[in-house]
């Protein structure tokens, strides 16, 4: 007799693979730049073999790779350190959209000037960065560095670095294999956004490490108290950049409660991460309040209805809802910016379940694996413009092979999950790698169908590039190994 968790665990994988498998149907079908079907699915089972037969390679070696761990290790960090620092500087371009505000608002205060303080009134969302930006640009400036732009891409490389060194231990965490981190590592680094987007200090590039950081370090068997707050405080900093990132803690929340409830030292730091994530927001907002921009708050501020109108009508983008935007931000007082959002929400209540609106919504969050990209790269002014940007020479071209990759890395998770799921299903002797699989398609069921309701922008798949990496390695680990009954135990931390 099953009982009520085991239930809901199943029912809750047979609500996200139907739901996932549906998005990369309508997303193939309809990849920007009207690129035909068939063309990207061609490409994406390119990427699909590719993946498969560099994965077995790297397989074969495992051995050299266990006796060098350490060695390799650093040198592959540090070869992709240097690497993502030199291209960034070729790619550097001029600071854009809200970023450009955020950028000259916080060297203007470093540098003894005014802070944009209406900005930061509207948009507290952002004032995390701006504290962040201010606080990297100040130290630049006292040690008399006169362009920032330097030290900020060092903290954003180190932070992606940082990332993809979490991706390794996580993976080694659970799998107990130096291989399968290398190729989860790998996959990571093979994302072409991310050498396009860390040039800009922004949320997106900001924020990708810390949610997966914080569930290595959840994890992980040791020092269990102290890693419990390390990992709140990871995902507070991570919430306060980019909300987003705490889907991965309602993911582990939900995985723990489901898969692991006998586990009660994972209990106990579970527990002790949540107090740690509602400390860090609460710090968050005390030093806020210390600035001129928390006391416009109470009038200038944008309220969270503003996004979930954008998102209910037409394809949820700001282009296509900017009326009602320009409407809204131009309403003076929060009250009557919060009646203009709910007005235009009850008037397009139907697209919740309005099927167009559905298709066209996921086509312009999902349908490219540029994940805006082309907003980091608006000027020729660098060679990377007319590959990446839309309107670039290349510009259709790296639209199908960008997307591809990320239809396969979500292909072969999506297919190793049903293989993972079909083999760990009536089983109770609890397998690590499982945990971590479960975890990682919960939280981009949790992100994607986040995306589904909230402002469409292609730009918001950026800072979880990771889970995707974690995703697509996962996917392999089950045909590859499982099925020929090498599966590891890993570290039985999971």
């Amino acid at each position: 007799m099953r009982t009520i968790k085991e239930r809901l665990y199943d029912i809750s994988v047979w609500l996200m693979l139907p739901f996932l498998g549906l998005l990369l149907v309508i997303c193939i079908g309809g990849t920007h730049h009207n690129i035909v079907w068939y063309k990207e699915l061609l490409v994406t089972l390119v990427f699909v073999v590719c993946i498969m037969v560099i994965s077995s390679l790297i397989l074969r070696g495992k051995n050299f790779l266990e006796k060098h761990e350490k060695k390799l290790l650093v040198v592959f960090l540090l070869l992709m350190g240097i690497s993502l620092y030199a291209v960034s500087c070729l790619c550097r371009n001029i600071p854009m959209y809200d970023y450009s505000d955020l950028y000259n608002s916080a060297y203007s205060y470093a540098t003894g000037g005014p802070a944009n303080w209406d900005y930061l009134s509207h948009w507290k969302n952002n004032f995390p960065l701006f504290f962040c930006l201010y606080g990297v640009m100040k130290l630049a400036v006292g040690i008399g560095i006169k362009d920032p732009f330097y030290i900020l891409l060092l903290m954003n490389v180190l932070l992606t670095v940082w990332a993809g060194y979490c991706i390794y231990r996580l993976v080694r965490l659970c799998t107990g294999s130096v291989a399968w981190s290398f190729i989860g590592m790998g996959l990571f680094f093979g994302f072409v956004p991310l050498w396009c987007g860390t040039n800009y200090f922004y949320t997106d590039s900001l924020s990708l490490s810390f949610g997966v950081a914080a569930v290595w370090i959840l994890l992980r068997k040791k020092q269990g108290i102290k890693d419990g707050i390390i990992a709140g405080l990871l995902w507070g900093m991570g919430y306060a950049l980019k909300a987003t990132v705490a889907i991965s803690l309602v993911a582990v929340f939900i995985v723990i409660w489901l898969k692991e409830k006998e586990n009660r030292q994972l209990l106990l730091k579970l527990s002790i991460s949540v107090f740690a994530f509602g400390a860090c927001l609460l710090l968050w907002t005390v030093i806020r309040m210390q600035y001129p921009c928390y006391e416009m708050e109470k009038e200038n501020r944008v309220p969270i209805t503003y996004w979930l109108a954008l998102g209910i009508h037409n394809d949820g983008s700001y282009p296509q809802n900017k009326d009602f935007a320009v409407e809204c931000l131009g309403s003076v007082g929060v009250t009557a910016k919060e009646q203009v959002a709910k007005d235009y929400i009850f008037t397009h209540i139907s697209g919740l379940w309005d099927w167009n609106h559905f298709v066209e919504k996921a086509r312009y969050n999902f349908a490219s694996g540029k994940m805006g990209s082309s907003e980091f790269n608006q000027y020729p002014v660098t060679p990377m413009y007319e590959l990446i940007n839309d309107y670039g020479k290349y510009g259709g071209y790296s639209t199908m092979f960008l997307s591809a990759y990320f239809y396969a890395i979500l292909l072969l998770g999506w297919s190793g999950f049903v293989v993972a799921y079909v083999k760990d299903k009536g089983k109770k002797q609890r397998k690590p790698i499982v945990t971590l699989f479960y975890t990682t398609q919960l939280t981009l069921f949790g992100f994607f169908l986040f995306l589904t309701i909230w402002e469409s922008n292609n730009r918001q798949l950026n800072n979880h590039i990771p889970w995707y990496a974690i995703y697509g390695a996962m996917g392999l680990y089950y045909p590859l190994q499982v099925l020929k009954k090498e599966e590891s135990e890993g570290e039985s931390v999971c």
